[in-house]
């Protein structure tokens, strides 16, 4: 296994099981990473442009690779994945657009994704554009979805209305490759770390992540957004902390992209990110599943109640606490990897930085903080 997760010296692709586990022994649970980032020094920024970097990572994984899939949204990460195959002449087997059926939240896919596909006319490609019918809904919903909600090999653990990619099966031996992810930046004791969360990056274990599986493109990454404020920490803080954070990172790192991309959306982690239908609380994570759910009220309510009916269930099992916020719609605490330092070449743990918490309160009070 490339991303797992680690308590008490075992191993687990399941975030629940991993939770059982570190519940029982209280021993330090961590995001485990690809066996690449041992020894390597985040100190040094890579000399080659990021392009260059991208081309050699598509290179490689189609050299490697008998069949590649690429799962593409049309926005600003997927587009360089996609960008550093077609612009190099790196041939995809196959790309796969997402959708999730309610034409309002399907707005990235139907206004970017689709159009550009359309313009560059790929030769040979599969295109496929996937989209759950209303009785797909009805079937995962009238089955046992929690226990799958439970079993899962991934980390999204957001108990999304939305069908993502349940209805198909895309382990079949191909190598599936995903735009993810943006680095995490963190200033501790005057020092800079990057680091991974599960929760926000949402690594899949049967996914390729092209932006965070080599450490050279990770690290470039870091370099490019930390050059930028070198000499401003005020400006610094502020551009790594509240909504716009990754539409500040996509103006720097994908800056070779002359194509407009959609902005991405607001992310909702509290108790007031809710409809209410039939007296019924319908709670969101983002624009997507607020635009979904108001359009499930008119197109599919005894669908809709069917998934509360189960997100209720999921919400008084024995993992609530684990509950952003208490709802599984919100997802739950994310697991993070080990601290890799920019500064110097060191590696530390969340909890050898943040001992009495990963909290906004912590991470402010410690940032600018001499070490003892």
């Amino acid at each position: 296994m490339k991303w797992h997760y680690k308590t008490n010296n075992k191993y687990f692709s399941n975030k629940f099981s991993a939770i059982d586990e570190f519940e029982n022994t209280r021993n330090n649970l961590l995001l485990e990473v690809p066996k690449t980032y041992a020894n390597y020094d985040f100190t040094l920024e890579p000399k080659d442009d990021i392009s260059d970097l991208f081309k050699n990572e598509a290179q490689k994984v189609r050299e490697q690779n008998n069949y590649i899939r690429l799962f593409y949204s049309g926005g600003a990460d997927s587009q360089a994945v996609l960008n550093a195959f077609v612009d190099n002449n790196i041939y995809i087997d196959e790309i796969v657009c997402l959708k999730s059926g309610f034409v309002d939240a399907d707005y990235e896919i139907d206004n970017f994704a689709i159009p550009y596909l359309n313009k560059i006319k790929l030769t040979g490609t599969k295109i496929k554009i996937l989209a759950p019918s209303m009785a797909d809904y009805d079937n995962w919903y009238s089955g046992d979805w929690t226990t799958e909600y439970f079993n899962h090999n991934f980390t999204s653990t957001v108990a999304f209305f939305r069908l993502m990619d349940q209805p198909h099966n895309f382990d079949d031996g191909a190598l599936n490759i995903k735009g993810k992810d943006k680095p995490k930046i963190i200033k501790h004791q005057g020092k800079l770390y990057t680091y991974i969360s599960d929760s926000i990056s949402e690594i899949e274990h049967n996914v390729y992540h092209f932006l965070m599986e080599n450490p050279v493109i990770l690290s470039k990454q870091c370099h490019m957004l930390v050059n930028q404020f070198k000499n401003d920490t005020d400006k610094f803080n502020s551009f790594f902390q509240g909504i716009d954070s990754q539409n500040n990172s996509n103006k720097i790192i994908h800056k070779n992209l002359n194509i407009d991309f959609p902005q991405k959306q607001k992310h909702y982690f509290t108790g007031d990110a809710k409809l209410t239908h039939e007296g019924r609380e319908l709670f969101y994570v983002n624009e997507k599943e607020r635009l979904a759910l108001i359009q499930a009220v008119e197109l599919c309510p005894k669908i809709l109640h069917k998934w509360v009916d189960g997100v209720s269930q999921i919400q008084t099992s024995r993992f609530s606490n684990w509950f952003n916020s208490g709802r599984p719609e919100f997802g739950t605490t994310g697991i993070l990897s080990k601290f890799f330092c920019l500064t110097d070449n060191t590696v530390a743990t969340v909890d050898t930085l943040y001992p009495a918490g990963f909290t906004a309160d912590n991470i402010i009070a410690l940032a600018e903080t001499p070490a003892n």
